[in-house]
């Protein structure tokens, strides 16, 4: 008994290809690469930035030139982009609907998809590139896009006062939950 398992342990530590765990190289053993090319991390998505939502555009070359191919990539990184403020959008207003008492909560959650697809498809030109990279080996570029948070949660706010204002009974208890508070608070 004693032998078959000393057998199963060196045969499962023999069929180990990577490294231990203990061992890995976090600057050698996680660096990002693209079609076999060293990269920057954003390229990969390994990207946090706080205050700012950010996604990776990314464009196959084009023989039209590098302007079309960073057009591309950057239209497709502002898509990108827009579902993760979408994703935030819904996130901030989930968090003050809970702050608020059954029936402005309710609100605040009725017009959440509406309010973030609305709010993510304003004006462009609040998406950022931050970054940019083309490929050596295949010419591909990505961009890293961003939109500021303060940007967004000023859109909310603002929104989100106008539904509540539309209704003087709504506004009243509102104000009477400190409402503005709530929204200032969380919001700037």
């Amino acid at each position: 008994m004693k032998e078959l398992l000393l057998l199963l342990v060196l045969l499962f530590s023999a069929c180990s290809d990577g490294p231990e765990p203990d061992t890995l190289n976090i600057k050698e053993d996680f660096k990002c690469s693209k079609d076999g090319v060293n990269a920057p991390e954003w390229v990969c998505g390994n990207v946090e930035h706080e205050d700012v939502e950010v996604a990776v555009g990314k464009a196959e070359y084009s023989k039209i030139g590098k302007s079309f191919t960073h057009k591309e990539a950057t239209a497709n990184g502002v898509e990108q982009v827009k579902k993760e403020s979408q994703l935030y959008v819904k996130k901030k207003i989930r968090t003050f609907a809970r702050m608020m008492d059954s029936e402005l909560g309710q609100m605040a959650d009725d017009i959440m998809q509406g309010m973030s697809k609305e709010i993510a498809n304003l004006d462009k030109n609040d998406y950022k590139q931050i970054k940019e990279w083309q490929n050596p080996k295949n010419n591909d570029f990505f961009v890293l896009i961003a939109i500021q948070d303060k940007w967004l949660n000023r859109e909310i706010k603002e929104r989100l006062l106008i539904v509540y204002k539309s209704d003087s009974k709504i506004w009243k208890k509102f104000q009477e939950l400190d409402g503005e508070d709530k929204l200032n608070d969380l919001f700037d």
